[in-house]
């Protein structure tokens, strides 16, 4: 943790300025110590391993904690970038561009191992304040420490320890649908928006997953979220490579040599972009699709809803590749 982040920062439990209380430096990063509360001392706060805990696992809900827990064990295990991580996450956001990023104060709220609050960084970001409530934070530290303007934080979405009217774009990437109530972690994160600050968010999406929601949900629901995090990943590692191997032996050639046959492919559109990654992030795809022990779908018109009650303007939603929502507004 870097000095400079308590400008941002204020106490998630009563919204007042936070101290430094104790630390353990090491050159320009504070690696052990307390924050305290200036208002309510009772309110206090550890930095460790250069990460300030604004919200322990052990004090969450069991749902909220088995999934933090999961993904962490999961951006621990898949801790590397991907080559097309750049063109992944500019799919997420659209239309939000690079240009939307050059110097402003922006926020990741859900940044796992942190490799799109580094993309934000190298968009121009004044800078990205990155939060998790997994254990994956350790791995975003490690990865982003060399920079000087990104911040991890361990906290809660729904009380993020964040000053209000002070980030400028925000975006959430894959984490609301994973929230026991998605609609409100998305009104927390638009509390802290400035005005004229720019919200996007990427989530599954109802339309075009009903048999997902139907028969893939209940098991993942009730078994393979279930299974200890090793056996889940060995079993994702069979699927990833069934499923790797079906893409380039079905859907790439039809793709190539059949383009008018390929529309009537299942997921064509998903798939045409999942045929450009490596086996790894095959797997990683199934092994995060199946360890959650929430997943939500949503659709348009929920998701439009919540925006327009929030008082957004110039809403947009995006249908990517006909299975998730990617949805846009500007706060007023």
């Amino acid at each position: 943790m870097k000095k400079n982040l308590l400008n941002y920062l204020c106490c998630p439990v009563c919204k007042s300025d936070l101290l430094l209380s104790a630390e353990q430096t090491h050159l320009d990063h504070i690696l052990n110590g307390e924050i305290v509360c200036r208002t309510n001392s009772a309110h206090h706060f550890r930095i460790l391993n250069g990460v300030p805990r604004f919200a322990p696992l052990d004090q969450e809900a069991d749902k909220k904690s088995r999934t933090a827990d999961n993904f962490g064990y999961s951006w621990n295990v898949f801790n590397t970038r991907w080559d097309n991580d750049d063109i992944a996450f500019l799919d997420f956001i659209h239309p939000v561009e690079k240009a939307a990023f050059k110097n402003k104060i922006v926020l990741d709220a859900g940044c796992g191992m942190g490799r799109f609050a580094m993309l934000a960084r190298e968009y121009g970001a004044k800078e990205v304040l990155a939060i998790d409530l997994s254990h994956s934070v350790d791995v975003a530290f490690s990865e982003t420490k060399e920079f000087d303007n990104i911040h991890i934080l361990q906290g809660d979405i729904y009380n993020l320890p964040i000053k209000q009217d002070l980030i400028e774009l925000a975006y959430s990437v894959g984490v609301l649908h994973h929230l026991p109530s998605p609609k409100h972690a998305c009104y927390s994160i638009l509390n802290l928006l400035k005005t004229s600050g720019t919200f996007v968010m990427w989530v599954y999406g109802r339309e075009g997953n009903e048999w997902i929601v139907r028969f893939i949900n209940p098991i993942r629901n009730n078994i393979t979220s279930k299974l200890p995090m090793p056996v889940l990943l060995s079993f994702s590692k069979f699927v990833g490579f069934f499923l790797w191997s079906i893409l380039r032996l079905v859907y790439r050639p039809v793709n190539r040599c059949a383009p008018s046959i390929s529309k009537y492919l299942p997921y064509n559109h998903y798939f045409k972009f999942t045929m450009t990654e490596t086996l790894t992030q095959n797997i990683h795809t199934v092994f995060d699709h199946l360890l959650a022990p929430i997943a939500y779908y949503l659709s348009r018109d929920e998701i439009r809803s919540w925006l327009e009650n929030a008082n957004l303007k110039n809403i947009a939603l995006h249908h990517l590749r006909s299975y998730s929502w990617t949805a846009t507004g500007i706060k007023q």
